[in-house]
């Protein structure tokens, strides 16, 4: 409907007229098709501040697991919160860009943070112990495959934690 305000059915947010997908939840707003077959495609999720992972991972992979593609890049915009003395990291928005891959497993999104803060102190050493955790994670699913790996330094005050996100299938 022409010039009709539209709002997203899962999360209730105002779209723009020619969204395909909500920015504020991510989630497919009709059967849509993919991008031609070979061609790039690109998708945007978008979060409101202090959106914890575990809120992001269930609408990231709700859309993955629908998807046969091949993750080309993958860029995350993280944050933190401080929860009960811990902490936590936040996704402002996660891009991805991919090709259509047919037949291919879908990805799921992981995190992995460094669980001791630091304080402001041993920066390098919290930041080998994120690496050393996906080491080992990796040593345990050699099936699995990663995409899309970002390292970051969180902050809040005083406080550094390190964390990783990556896509994986």
């Amino acid at each position: 409907m022409e010039g009709a305000e539209r709002f997203c059915r899962f999360c209730g947010r105002e779209l723009p007229e020619d969204a395909r997908y909500c920015p504020a939840c991510g989630r497919a707003l009709a059967a849509a098709s993919g991008p031609e077959p070979d061609q790039p495609g690109h998708k945007t999720f978008s979060f409101p501040d202090n959106t914890t992972f575990d809120r992001v991972s269930t609408a990231v992979n709700e859309w993955l697991q629908g998807q046969e593609i091949d993750i080309l890049e993958a860029r995350f915009e993280l944050d933190a919160v401080m929860l009960v003395g811990a902490m936590v990291p936040t996704v402002r928005a996660l891009e991805i860009d991919f090709r259509p891959s047919p037949g291919s497993t879908p990805y799921q999104l992981g995190i992995m943070m460094d669980s001791r803060t630091d304080f402001g102190l041993a920066r390098k050493k919290a930041q080998q112990a994120v690496r050393r955790q996906l080491d080992t994670w990796r040593g345990e699913h050699p099936e699995r495959e990663v995409a899309g790996q970002q390292e970051q330094k969180l902050t809040i005050g005083w406080s550094n934690a390190w964390v990783t996100c990556f896509l994986y299938r």
